[in-house]
């Protein structure tokens, strides 16, 4: 069914179409298990259901009649003696899927722009530093009447703050965008330190030897939770109750 669920009618034999009669087994997942088949074994033993979970389940088939036969008989299945050639089997996890594979060519595409764009800015910033440096050069030969000070040389303190307000502008937008995938890295490390290593007591680590093979390790120990001893408290107060009722 669309839920998961097997449902097993019992069939009425004066109408075939009353199908009242029937009890139903949830086995798969009631939001993704629909369950597209179900099919006998050869030998009709046994029952099996798939499901878009990802599940198979299998079921032993025990008719009310005892005397039930097949409708089909099958020949006894001989036992396997020869098999194919194994197949080396290669990991998925250096594998990228076709989706992927797409968002990486597009990444890539967007990095090499960027680096092209970054690398033609250092080239205009280093011809310009030489020119710079020429004008210096050329300003220090001149007579100290005529030698212009290099406050006058620089860039205008006016520019400098316009550009340094616009860099912070695009920073917080930059901030803006990118909070939301922040914020969902902490959340994911806080749970990541709250399950491997907020509960434990100790950080376990291992000792080697440098001129043996010989090995200690610390065992991982998970931290007693708090209200173990909240309970462990109470049982003490109730045991020194019934000590002073005793007396």
């Amino acid at each position: 069914m669309q839920n998961g669920e097997i449902r097993v009618n019992k069939l009425n034999d004066g109408d075939f179409r009353d199908l009242s009669d029937y009890w139903s087994l949830a086995m798969h997942d009631t939001q993704n298990g629909f369950v597209p088949n179900l099919c006998f074994s050869y030998d009709e033993k046994f029952f099996f259901s798939c499901g878009y979970d990802g599940n198979l389940f299998s079921y032993t088939f025990h008719p009310e009649d005892d005397d039930y036969i097949p409708e089909s008989e099958h020949s006894e299945v001989l036992e396997r003696t020869e098999f194919p050639t194994p197949v080396e089997d290669h990991p998925n996890y250096d594998k990228l899927s076709l989706e992927q594979a797409s968002l990486k060519k597009e990444q890539d595409r967007i990095d090499k722009l960027a680096a092209k764009h970054r690398q033609a800015l250092r080239e205009k910033l280093r011809k310009l530093r030489e020119r710079f440096f020429k004008l210096l050069k050329k300003n220090q030969r001149l007579l100290p009447s005529q030698v212009i000070p290099v406050e006058q040389l620089e860039v205008d303190k006016r520019v400098t703050r316009h550009l340094d307000m616009i860099l912070e502008e695009e920073l917080a937008l930059v901030k803006r965008k990118l909070a939301f995938d922040v914020q969902k890295s902490e959340v994911r490390m806080w749970k990541l330190r709250n399950h491997f290593i907020d509960n434990l007591s100790h950080i376990p680590f291992v000792v080697s030897g440098l001129n043996t093979d010989l090995r200690v390790k610390m065992l991982r120990q998970r931290r007693i939770a708090p209200e173990n001893e909240e309970m462990l408290q109470i049982v003490d107060e109730k045991i020194l109750e019934e000590e002073l009722r005793g007396r």
